[in-house]
């Protein structure tokens, strides 16, 4: 296997705004509820990576990043995923979205590419992830071994995202337990049978614990450094950071 920077490729997209109309909403799990737009904007939208987001412009004026969890140009549709946390602008929207109501999305500004050629694939993160995870595990072949380890509050929320047979989940739970998100996911890869061959990781926690994860794979885990794309989907304000 070549070092993975000499495979990555880097696709830049016209930035365009498009509006769409919600035509379908359905549950994930308890907190997770993908939207289906659709809009004759849609015919020429293109996302070359499970990676890529587009900005969401919402009615109260805000904008939020989100990935695009499937599409299809022929039918002029856009599934989003929203994560419904509270009294956010986009989880307050997305509560009470209905058919029919409209958004402005624009993007994604580019795509980088992750070449499936390898071995196995290592994805690790938390519920927000959960929409990119889905994209990947449809688009690498089925040859490929997946093992995802995925962080969410409580067990109710560990719903069968997938029955491919090339696929494992591991499951951690936030709920009553005094470590961290990092601390968590390092202990599960500590005791981790790792799948023979070649493998490319991607992290996407909370900022700082996608920081403290990726050191360690950096530094006990990975055949490879390169072999890793860490990118945090959130930010935990400071007087929330775990210990």
């Amino acid at each position: 296997m070549e070092n993975s920077n000499k495979l990555l490729k880097t696709v830049m997209h016209e930035i365009k705004k498009r509006k769409v109309a919600v035509k379908n909403v359905e549950m994930i799990n308890p907190r997770i509820k993908k939207i289906t737009f659709t809009g004759e904007d849609l015919k020429d939208f293109v996302s070359l990576s499970p990676d890529d987001h587009v900005k969401v412009f919402l009615p109260s004026g805000e904008m939020r990043d989100y990935t695009p969890m499937g599409f299809n140009n022929e039918d002029k549709e856009l599934e989003l995923a929203f994560y419904l946390h509270g009294n956010g602008p986009a989880s307050q929207w997305a509560i009470n979205a209905k058919i029919g109501d409209e958004l402005i999305v624009a993007g994604p500004r580019g795509s980088q590419i992750v070449p499936y050629s390898f071995d196995w694939y290592l994805m690790i993160g938390d519920e927000t992830n959960i929409p990119s995870m889905l994209r990947r595990i449809a688009e690498i072949p089925a040859y490929s071994k997946i093992v995802l380890i995925i962080e969410v509050e409580e067990e109710n929320e560990a719903a069968l995202l997938t029955d491919a047979k090339n696929v494992e989940i591991i499951w951690s739970y936030r709920n009553n337990n005094q470590l961290s998100s990092s601390q968590r996911m390092v202990e599960i890869l500590k005791s981790l049978d790792k799948p023979e061959g070649n493998f490319f990781t991607w992290v996407s926690l909370e900022n700082r614990e996608t920081i403290k994860v990726k050191e360690f794979l950096e530094n006990e885990f990975t055949q490879n450094i390169d072999w890793i794309k860490a990118r945090g989907y959130w930010a935990r304000r400071s007087s929330e950071v775990e210990n």
